[in-house]
């Protein structure tokens, strides 16, 4: 409210009676605009300045409320373009809460969510939307809606394309602005990318200079050309090499330095991608008057196309047809041609002579021969028409109608336009048909009929109105934006950007990070409110997940006391199990009847899983399917079969073909398998075989540290966790660990959970590190949370792992789940919540 601290506290002291009243009004005035749901002319206040009073005076319950009111966030989006005032604000009350003595976890996971919503919704964002409004003249809006995208690869791309559309660096006022976030996210990128192999990272720089040599700005791309180039020449022979230096070729080609471009191009590897470069150099060359040198290159394109893969060999030929014309080599040009028509002729299948001829004619006409270009197109038409799928044939005319729009003012244009329009119409997808005709905009255009482009773009208005999911209708939406934008009716694009973005608006709500409802279940389960938990569990679509849910529920329920109930949901769980085609669920539902004692029903449930798990028709997921049954079967107590499986198991690994990564899960698995049967030192010995993942390894250590210490041997215990130097591992053989010894030793607990907190620190990966945590704090968490620090767990909540913090959060603080649960049982009933 004030922008200095003194000057507030000081007033507050003076009128402090008075300014209470006065909040109260405001409070009341703001909560009228939240109750009619944000209209349009809600006052600009209430975007900003208001939750800085509520800040300052640490409101935290109408914090949350507001921060996490998705229809405000919507209002937002309106105002300003973007969802980053929107994520700020969360971020903002987050760290308010976290700092607080004792964090509201409940409030925290409304925060949460409400911060997933909007990345989700960032992440679902057209890419390409940002550059059309920079595009349209609306930088402050392209500007916005690229800093809402979370994703830095994604962010990236956006703020390149809003440069690109920005026109001369020197007329933007917003160019600065987005020159520096592009290159701290690029920078980003390529930090987080260096100590990975294959230079990955560097693309983006490369694609930067690109789009900063476009907009003017050309000592810059030259700074970030040469950065991207010193780094790329120290990691030949990796698979972005390439990809680098041909993005830099096209960087050096925008600043017109033509002697750097023809030096990176021939610093390409592979002959095809070279003889590409050379042949953007050639195009400059020839451009630029100096036809000498343009057909030098050219020459030495054709060289490297002689010597690539012939697989596209005629393709990449089409294309160096317009600079050797532009060059004025009319004889070569006319042995080019030929040789590129002939080899159009002579494709095998139809769609393959098709598109080739199409190619051709297009490379033809951009030469200026138009008699070929035209007789070619004609035999690309009438080849189409033997194309069998609708949707190929609709883009090869697409693609030949843009191609031929040199010959635009030709009767027969008209003619070809029509074919593709009717091509296009022919497609019943409301998606692929959408992109089609976006693609034919310009060439209807190019006819200069204007009834004739409003009806196309009508058209695929109206078809991506039927397109039935938020992000792939507001992606169509957004290319068709793009194409009209281009063909110069900027109304028309202005309001199809616009519906784009109401598109994407829709997209909030209903996502829901992968795995919620399978955790959330059990979660509600330990903290006793079983109908929500039984509610969650179900919601979940996906069979299998849906019955370990439902078993993990019946489970806390055994545990509870309630054991006719569990029965009961463990039957449910059963059903489930069984529509799923592998066995692993009806595993999980056995393990709840192990809880329940039901010993006859276990038996029936591992034989019937052991069945399925032998009748799996990929042989090579049935080693994995098996070594699950034997963990089982050593859970019922039949550890004789828990060992013959595992040595299966074993046998079935070295005649069938896996990867090295899946044999390592599999071996991890036998290896818990072969320690719940009580023999530690052949599981202790197998799970030091695997090593070439040290992750697997230490996981099979920790099931061994988790059955020794279970059978008493707590010193072995201590000795196997300390000895996994894997962090991910190691927290959890620590945490298995710490929650056997909790029941005698509450101290030495401690110093256990202290020693996983502290491997924790070194996992690299947020999200993995969080889950880490939430798992631990799970495990060790007693009836009254004595374990648990509160603000460690609030701190994993505050991440992408938040999810793995919730069987924690049920155990120390149960009803902070009760706001989550009803949030998210309100969702599955509007939404089919996927990858659950």
């Amino acid at each position: 409210m004030f922008a200095h601290e003194t000057l507030r506290q000081t007033a507050e002291l003076r009128f402090g009676a008075a300014l209470a009243d006065h909040h109260e009004r405001i409070h009341i005035w703001a909560a009228s605009y939240r109750d009619s749901g944000w209209p349009p002319h809600t006052p600009p206040y209430l975007l900003r300045g208001y939750l800085r009073l509520l800040a300052a005076a640490r409101d935290m319950p109408r914090l949350v409320g507001f921060a996490t009111d998705a229809a405000r966030h919507d209002w937002m989006r309106g105002r300003t373009g973007g969802d980053a005032l929107a994520l700020a604000e969360i971020a903002t009350v987050t760290d308010l809460l976290i700092r607080q003595p004792a964090p509201d976890l409940g409030a925290l996971l409304l925060l949460t969510v409400a911060r997933d919503d909007l990345e989700e919704r960032g992440e679902h964002t057209p890419i390409g939307l940002p550059e059309v409004w920079a595009g349209l003249g609306r930088l402050d809006r392209a500007v916005a809606l690229a800093h809402s995208i979370t994703s830095p690869f994604l962010r990236a791309y956006a703020l390149r394309g809003v440069i690109r559309a920005s026109g001369p660096h020197h007329a933007n006022i917003w160019y600065d602005e987005v020159i520096t976030a592009a290159t701290a996210v690029t920078r980003d990128i390529a930090s987080a990318s260096a100590h990975r192999p294959g230079g990955f990272g560097l693309d983006a720089v490369a694609e930067l200079a690109t789009a900063v040599a476009t907009a003017g700005d050309h000592d810059r791309a030259r700074r970030l050309s040469r950065a991207a180039e010193v780094t790329a020449r120290t990691n030949s022979h990796t698979p972005t090499h390439d990809a680098v230096f041909k993005e830099l070729t096209n960087a050096a080609v925008a600043t017109g330095d033509h002697a750097r471009a023809e030096q990176l191009a021939r610093a390409l590897e592979w002959p095809d991608e070279r003889a590409k470069a050379l042949i953007t150099v050639a195009s400059a060359v020839a451009a630029a008057g100096d036809r000498a040198h343009a057909i030098e290159l050219a020459r030495a394109a054709k060289a490297d196309l002689d010597s690539s893969d012939p697989t596209m060999y005629a393709w990449d030929l089409a294309s160096l047809l317009p600079p050797v014309a532009a060059a004025g080599e009319h004889a070569w040009y006319q042995e080019l041609a030929e040789e590129a028509e002939a080899a159009a002729y002579d494709q095998k299948r139809d769609m393959d002579r098709a598109d080739l001829l199409a190619v051709v004619a297009s490379s033809a006409a951009a030469a200026g021969d138009h008699d070929r270009a035209i007789r070619l197109a004609k035999d690309a038409v009438a080849a189409s028409h033997t194309i069998p799928y609708t949707g190929e044939r609709a883009d090869t005319l697409g693609k030949l109608a843009r191609g031929m729009a040199a010959v635009a003012s030709c009767d027969w244009y008209l003619e070809l336009v029509t074919h593709a329009e009717a091509a296009a119409y022919a497609v019943t997808d409301h998606a692929q048909r959408v992109n089609l005709l976006a693609q034919l905009v310009a060439a209807v255009a190019a006819t200069g009929d204007e009834d004739w482009f409003q009806e196309v773009v009508g058209q695929a208005r109206t078809a991506a109105g039927k397109i039935p999911g938020e992000k792939d209708r507001a992606d169509g939406l957004s290319d068709l934006a793009a194409a009209v934008a281009a063909a110069g009716d900027h109304d028309r694009a202005v309001e199809l950007a616009a519906a784009s973005e109401t598109a994407v608006r829709g997209i909030l709500g209903s996502y829901l990070r992968p795995g919620v409802l399978g955790k959330l279940a059990p979660a509600m389960a330990a903290a006793g409110d079983y109908d929500r938990a039984e509610q969650i569990a179900r919601a979940i679509p996906n069979a299998g997940s849906r019955a370990q849910a439902l078993a993990q529920v019946a489970t806390g329920m055994t545990a509870a006391g309630a054991r006719e109930r569990a029965i009961e949901l463990a039957r449910e769980a059963e059903a489930a199990a069984r529509r799923y085609p592998h066995p692993w669920p009806l595993c999980a539902v056995a393990n709840a009847v192990v809880a329940i004692g039901d010993d006859g029903w276990c038996r029936e449930l591992a034989g019937e899983a052991e069945r399925g798990a032998r009748a799996l028709s990929d042989p090579r997921q049935r080693p994995g399917a098996l070594a699950t049954v034997a963990t089982l079967v050593a859970a019922i107590g039949d550890c004789g079969h828990a060992l013959a499986l595992a040595s299966e198991v074993e046998i079935d690994l070295d005649t069938v073909a896996a990867d090295d990564y899946s044999r390592a899960n599999v071996q991890a698995t036998v290896v818990a398998a072969v320690a719940a049967a009580g023999d530690y030192v052949r599981a202790e010995r197998l799970a030091r075989g695997i090593t070439r993942y040290a992750y697997q390894q230490g996981h099979a250590l920790a099931a061994v540290v988790a059955a020794v210490a279970a059978a008493g041997d707590y010193v072995r215990a201590k000795r196997l966790a300390r000895e996994i130097t894997e962090p991910l591992s190691q927290v959890e053989a620590l945490g298995k660990l710490a929650a056997v010894v909790a029941a005698y030793d509450p101290e030495q607990a401690a110093s256990l959970i202290a020693q996983a907190e502290t491997a924790a620190s070194a996992i690299e990966s947020t999200g993995q590190r969080a889950g880490a945590l939430g798992e631990l704090m799970a495990r060790v968490a007693d009836g009254n949370g004595a374990a648990v620090s509160i603000p460690l767990l609030a701190q994993v909540i505050n991440s992408p792992g938040w999810s793995d913090a919730l069987l924690a959060v049920g155990r120390v603080d149960p009803a902070a789940l009760s706001p989550l649960c009803d949030l998210l049982l309100a969702r599955t009933n509007r939404f089919l919540l996927k990858y659950q």
